[in-house]
């Protein structure tokens, strides 16, 4: 339990729990004593842009293991900035968001309100634990995450069922995509991977919208590559303005700056996946190939048995889906103003 974070909550930083889709299920006694007629069960995503929300969700998904996400809010009882840490307790789910009404992210960051708790008179670390523990028990289970959301997916099921979910329900992408596999990958079955569902449906479907953008005949080519413990997927096309060449994705969003909502995001909601995207320009053949290298962890005491890989396959689908058509969306007003 980090015990650091449960003293912050009950210092003087205005702080709410969030649960699942984002819904603040409580709040610590400096919020309560300075927000007028709060009340529980508003959700953080409507308040929130549609890039920051697919960050926030893909933190929730990977926790503990993401970092702190700062973001702004677009109104919330005269509040207009955040920071989000995620955590899980006892097989609960949720994140700790303080809120800050500067305009700076900065002046919330994580590291200084450890660093003022621990500046201040010490509190009792017992009984502010317990005093914690028994807040979020007291939060009906229904509202944080199932079990059995969080386990082992077929990364070569999951990868042709978006592809399958991109082609039969959106007619804005309009690409062709062609895929194949290695050896290594076809020897593969099932290729499993401990990344959150959601979070590699949300990286590979940001990587095909941004790369769908920049091709010049609407056709994808996607290699499933597998080399020993290392699982690829890399996304090819043929395109334009590749003259000068392109080492690294930020030359990338540089080039093309209509997909970089896309790929920045991609490359985030990878980077706290313990995953990376990576970029390989081919400026002869005017082919540019981006590769999400999926990392590797060992599975402990897993039941391959007990899990459907596509149980919550709809609802994680339908969520990143709809976030990226408004980015999509959001950018095309931009550039018709």
């Amino acid at each position: 339990m980090n015990k650091k974070l449960i003293n912050v909550f009950y210092n003087s930083f205005p702080a709410v729990i969030s649960t699942r889709n984002s819904y603040i299920a409580a709040a610590n006694p400096a919020a309560i004593s300075r927000i007028e007629h709060f009340s529980e069960g508003q959700y953080l995503f409507d308040i929130m842009e549609p890039s920051d929300v697919l960050k926030f969700q893909a933190c929730f998904e990977a926790a503990p293991f993401s970092a702190p996400f700062s973001f702004p809010l677009c109104g919330f009882y005269g509040y207009k900035w955040a920071t989000a840490v995620f955590e899980l307790i006892m097989g609960r789910r949720f994140a700790i968001v303080f809120l800050s009404r500067e305009k700076e992210a900065d002046m919330l960051k994580f590291t200084d309100a450890v660093n003022a708790v621990n500046s201040a008179e010490p509190l009792s670390t017992d009984s502010i634990s317990a005093e914690f523990l028994s807040l979020l028990l007291g939060i009906p289970e229904i509202i944080f995450d199932p079990a059995d959301k969080t386990g082992l997916f077929d990364i070569h099921k999951i990868f042709f069922e978006i592809v399958n979910r991109l082609y039969g329900k959106n007619d804005r992408f309009a690409c062709k995509i062609r895929v194949v596999e290695n050896e290594g990958m076809k020897e593969s079955s099932p290729l499993l991977s401990l990344m959150p569902l959601q979070n590699f449906i949300g990286a590979v479907l940001l990587i095909l919208w941004g790369i769908r953008d920049i091709s010049t005949d609407r056709n994808i080519n996607v290699k499933l590559c597998r080399f020993g413990s290392d699982t690829e997927l890399r996304f090819s096309v043929n395109t334009y303005n590749l003259t000068s060449g392109i080492r690294n994705l930020e030359e990338l969003m540089e080039a093309f700056p209509s997909s970089t909502s896309f790929f920045s995001i991609a490359d985030y909601i990878a980077g706290i996946s313990q995953s990376s995207v990576s970029v390989l320009c081919d400026k002869e053949n005017n082919l540019l190939t981006l590769s999400l290298i999926i990392g590797s962890r060992e599975f402990d005491d897993v039941d391959f048995k007990s899990r459907d890989p596509l149980k919550y396959f709809n609802s994680d689908y339908c969520f990143v889906a709809d976030k990226i058509e408004k980015l999509f969306l959001k950018y095309r007003e931009e550039e018709q103003a």
